[in-house]
C-alpha cells in the first residue's frame, strides 16, 4: 500500500472499507510469511508493522513486500525516517541472504531469520 491509495478524498477511509487493514501478514503458505506494509503509515505505525512481521516468525521465511523501495534511489524512495528504521531493523534481525536488484526495485525484501 502506498501513496496513490491516499490520494482520493477520504483515501485510508475508503481503503479500510472497501478493500482492507492498513497493512496485511500471512502465514498462509507454510514455511513463509508474507508481509503487505503501508510506506504511508506513520512512523509508529510502520515500526509496529516491521516488529509484528517477525513476531512469532518460527523459522518461516519472511518476504517484505512494500510500494516504495529502500533501494535503488528512484526519487520514489521510503521516506528518510522510515528508510532509517528499516536499516535498524535489518541491522537487528538480519539482512536478507540474497535480494536482487528487481526484487528490490519492487519494494520486495526477502528475510530468513536463524
Amino acid at each position: 500500500m502506498g501513496n496513490h491509495e491516499v490520494v482520493y478524498p477520504q483515501g485510508w477511509t475508503y481503503w479500510s472499507q472497501y478493500i482492507g487493514p492498513e497493512y496485511f501478514i500471512t502465514d498462509s503458505i507454510p514455511g513463509w510469511r508474507l508481509a503487505l506494509l503501508n510506506t504511508e503509515s506513520s512512523l509508529e505505525s510502520w515500526n509496529n508493522q516491521l516488529n509484528l512481521s517477525v513476531t512469532e516468525l518460527n523459522g518461516r521465511v519472511l518476504v517484505l513486500f512494500m510500494h516504495k523501495p529502500v533501494y535503488p534511489n528512484v526519487n520514489h524512495n521510503l521516506q528518510t525516517d522510515k528508510n532509517a528504521s528499516i536499516h535498524e531493523w535489518a541491522n537487528h534481525y538480519g539482512w536478507p541472504p540474497g535480494c536482487t536488484g528487481s526484487l528490490a526495485w519492487m519494494g520486495i525484501l526477502q528475510f530468513q531469520q536463524y
